[in-house]
């Protein structure tokens, strides 16, 4: 080969890896901003005790704050999606990431309990206007391959509540809750690079709505409900662990820094299963996936309870709490994606109806967790939240074969 046909073959080569690097661009700014936007998120999970011992908060009080996240983060979802769904929005996912990571800073240098309600509403509110825009325009970007589009993009959020808990409690453990406002940096960062850039693709978005196909309206909803119930039991598991998790290992004497690491270890190992299962279902279709996520993690993380509290069994408990916890996430692209594709025009609000009924109805029961941890002990409570995802399997049975 003559050094100009290989010369030649360099440059179609560099070309056509310039082209795939822009035609990824888009998902990977929105799975940024998703990264970005549950990252702080997942900051949620630890300040949670370090909330407690500094304001002397009892269970109860802490379901309070777990319940007031879900329902900014979740039940004002589907008034933004059907927003979404009319309006050109634009500039949504880089308001949402700022605000979410201000207010949920702001928490470090809360001067009372009340003001930490107030603040932790409107950071979740950022959380809330993330979720049905990104999910929505996820897909857009990702060709014929939506079910590896939709998980790179939940992937990117899954790494980003992966890393909150190991990022918040290194700082807080070298710098306290007083300089948690220096955390907002980050976040203003990417809003900004999202709102120069996300305004040219709001017309890719509105031309998919136009083509998404239109399903018989009873299938519809029938299709909907079981997906919101199947994903609703899920989310039960996801929030008891996240907010009663970290207060239970502590008082068995674990860490923060050693928490942090579990849960990084849980959440990163679901979005990378997430990626993998995306692949898998565009062949092997979503049902059987989802239905796995409902069997597997109950037995799991419920011997994983009882193992834990035992030193000699230590070990193989955190193994198991490791494993369990993967599934409770690894179905969440699939979800979606199986919601849209009975969404007729309306993706965002199908998304939030789903994420925001789903996750809002499980914040809600962190309430009533809390005053059952009250009464019964932290352990036996937990024992219980996480016998709760197995109940999907009964809608997730019958869902049809796509």
């Amino acid at each position: 080969m003559n050094i100009k046909a290989l010369s030649a073959r360099y440059i179609h080569s560099a070309h056509t890896y310039f082209i795939k690097i822009k035609r990824s661009f888009p998902l990977t700014l929105i799975s940024l901003g998703h990264f970005t936007n549950d990252l702080y998120m997942g900051f949620l999970s630890l300040l949670y005790p370090a909330l407690m011992d500094k304001f002397s908060l009892s269970l109860s009080q802490i379901g309070l704050i777990a319940m007031t996240a879900s329902l900014a983060s979740s039940f004002l979802q589907p008034i933004f999606g059907f927003i979404f769904d009319r309006y050109k929005s634009y500039w949504a996912p880089a308001v949402a990431v700022m605000m979410t990571g201000v207010f949920i800073s702001l928490l470090g240098i809360a001067p009372n309990y009340p003001m930490i309600l107030v603040f932790l509403f409107l950071g979740c509110t950022g959380s809330a206007i993330f979720h049905p825009k990104g999910a929505s325009i996820a897909p857009v970007f990702s060709g014929n391959k939506k079910e590896i589009g939709m998980a790179i993009f939940n992937a990117g959020g899954n790494l980003g509540y992966s890393f909150g808990p190991l990022l918040i409690a290194s700082f807080l453990t070298t710098f306290g809750l007083r300089r948690m406002p220096y955390l907002s940096v980050f976040a203003a960062a990417i809003a900004v690079l999202i709102f120069l850039t996300n305004k040219n693709h709001e017309k890719a978005h509105e031309i998919h709505n136009k083509k998404t196909p239109v399903h018989r309206a009873g299938q519809k909803y029938r299709i909907i409900i079981l997906l919101i119930f199947t994903t609703l039991f899920l989310t039960i598991g996801v929030r008891g662990i996240l907010t009663f998790l970290p207060i239970f290992l502590s008082t068995i004497g674990i860490e923060a820094n050693s928490i942090g690491k579990i849960f990084t270890i849980m959440l990163a190992g679901g979005a990378i299963t997430a990626i993998m299962i995306g692949k898998l279902a565009i062949k092997k279709g979503k049902k059987i996936f989802i239905l796995s996520s409902t069997v597997l993690s109950s037995p799991m993380l419920y011997i994983a309870i009882i193992l834990l509290t035992h030193s000699s069994t230590y070990s193989i408990g955190l193994l198991l709490l490791i494993l369990g916890g993967i599934p409770l996430t690894y179905s969440n692209a699939i979800t979606i994606i199986f919601v849209q594709m009975h969404s007729a025009d309306s993706p965002a609000f199908s998304s939030s109806l789903l994420m925001g009924f789903a996750w809002g109805m499980s914040g809600l029961s962190m309430l009533l967790f809390g005053f059952l941890g009250d009464i019964v002990g932290i352990k036996t409570m937990l024992m219980i939240i996480v016998s709760i995802p197995v109940l999907g399997t009964i809608p997730a049975m019958m869902l049809p074969n796509e």
